[in-house]
């Protein structure tokens, strides 16, 4: 039983020691611009997040320099088979004609565990153009920063030229805002609307009961009176009371003798009584 319980620690160290370690915002990250399009000679801020595998990694990481590099020529299948992958090895390498120009010297900081963050202020020089690719690496951009991928951007030769086109997209961004705001208020003023309906529907129906009540009311007084029912069940109690009494005082009080009738004549005692009266005196 114990050797079970063991053999059953040793494969769970060796899974938990195997397994990668965790890590937060993913395996990737990419390098931003806070404005796009750029102008030849215009300074702007990038910024990134700074993943490595590794707190080791990430601890050596500190003592290395790392720039911002405006790369043209890298190798674009090596990184999407790499971001294809859990654990890649080498996802970033150069061709052998590319073009390298450094813009920028990268401050990396706000370490947490294996994570940081990193962001350049970014001179662009005044003779370039076209597309390029934004890259965070060490110097000669032979070691990416951590997990960070390059962006594309686009420079043009007139910085008024790119200061107009930010203006445009940031007027079509308040634009696409300000439509999808008014969607939403017509859509909720179509459900008030809705709603109002409904309302005057019951409104309506409560006055059609009103006008019904009122012309009732208007019908019933313009009937004349009539005496009620309960009236004459009244009048016929009466008169069947008192019809009632007369009969009992004619049946019964006709009936009886009247007073005195059936009494003895005292008047031979009348004598007596005179005598014994004398005779008291």
């Amino acid at each position: 039983m114990r050797r079970c319980w063991l053999g059953l620690v040793v494969v769970v160290v060796g899974v938990l020691a195997w397994a990668p370690p965790a890590s937060a915002g993913g395996w990737w990250s990419s390098v931003r611009v806070d404005s796009r399009p750029l102008g030849a000679g215009e300074t702007v801020t990038a910024r990134s997040e700074a993943f490595f595998t590794t707190e080791a990694q990430a601890e050596a990481a500190h003592s290395v320099p790392y720039y911002a590099y405006l790369v043209r020529g890298y190798d674009r299948a090596l990184l999407r088979h790499a971001m294809t992958r859990p654990d890649p090895k080498r996802w970033w390498a150069l061709e052998p004609d590319a073009e390298l120009i450094r813009v920028g010297r990268l401050h990396v900081g706000g370490w947490s565990g294996n994570v940081g963050s990193a962001h350049a202020r970014i001179k662009l020089p005044a003779e370039i153009s076209g597309r390029w690719n934004l890259m965070f690496c060490d110097a000669g951009c032979r070691e990416p920063l951590g997990h960070a991928v390059p962006t594309v951007v686009g420079v043009t030769a007139d910085p008024v030229t790119a200061q107009t086109a930010r203006r445009t997209m940031a007027l079509e961004r308040r634009a696409r805002r300000i439509v999808a705001q008014l969607r939403a208020d017509v859509s909720n003023a179509r459900a008030e609307a809705a709603e109002a309906r409904a309302a005057a529907r019951d409104l309506r129906r409560v006055l059609n009961d009103m006008t019904v009540d009122v012309q009732l009311l208007k019908a019933a007084q313009a009937q004349p009176d009539q005496p009620s029912p309960w009236r004459w069940t009244a009048g016929a109690l009466v008169l069947g009371l008192v019809a009632g009494a007369w009969t009992f005082r004619r049946t019964w009080v006709g009936a009886t003798p009247a007073r005195g009738a059936d009494r003895p004549d005292d008047s031979g005692w009348e004598a007596p009584a005179r005598l014994v009266g004398s005779r008291r005196r």
